[in-house]
């Protein structure tokens, strides 16, 4: 997901994105978050297939 705010977005406790990191987590996944000051957001969430 992408956007093209202002940036700034953090996984800091009580911030939305650490539950989802937490939820991912429990999955084996993982949640990247690239959110430069004054530049748009892009989270990737990775979520491991299993057979």
């Amino acid at each position: 997901m992408h956007d093209d705010g202002v940036g700034g977005a953090h996984q800091g406790k009580g911030s939305g994105l650490a539950g989802l990191r937490d939820r991912l987590a429990g999955v084996d996944g993982t949640l990247e978050v690239d959110s430069p000051d004054g530049g748009g957001t892009t989270i990737t969430a990775v979520i491991p297939l299993r057979t």
